[in-house]
């Protein structure tokens, strides 16, 4: 079973961590700089970083040394609220190649199961955040070069 998300929620992760990693510098964070690390649309994370500034996610500044600060502590967002504000609702959905997992269980039992997985995975977002997401890529990163693999830099 595996939980799937839009490519809006995943861009907006992804960008939330190279933000906060940036902030946790003391340094602003650019868009574009974001967009060609992470390989996406320049545009189309620009409407999801918006997104974020309305929701009181992200300070954006314009001009010289301005850019995407994290208006909290990494520590204090959850990645429920990254992808909810990304997406203006949960858009998370367990799937198995269909629904062939409950094979000969009743519609109403299958319901009810399909209810709780979605209510554990709308808990296990509520209880990570972005602090965690950030150190496990600084660790990562920080194996692989050890290993001699050219990880993607952590400051990125």
């Amino acid at each position: 079973m595996r939980a799937q998300y839009t490519t809006r929620s995943c861009y907006g992760i992804r960008a939330m961590i190279a933000i906060a990693l940036k902030t946790g510098q003391g340094e602003a964070c650019m868009l574009q700089e974001i967009a060609e690390s992470e390989g996406c649309s320049l545009k189309y994370l620009g409407h999801v970083l918006a997104a974020f500034v309305k929701a009181g996610l992200l300070i954006s500044r314009k001009g010289r040394g301005g850019g995407y600060y994290l208006r909290r502590p990494a520590g204090e967002i959850t990645i429920k609220e990254i992808i909810e504000h990304a997406e203006s609702a949960l858009s998370c959905m367990p799937f198995r190649d269909g629904f062939e997992l409950f094979n000969g269980v009743p519609s109403a039992l299958s319901s009810e199961i399909s209810s709780k997985i979605v209510e554990a995975v709308d808990l296990i977002l509520v209880r990570t955040t972005l602090q965690e997401l950030v150190l496990n890529k600084e660790r990562i990163c920080t194996i692989l070069s050890g290993i001699g693999i050219d990880a993607m830099p952590v400051d990125s």
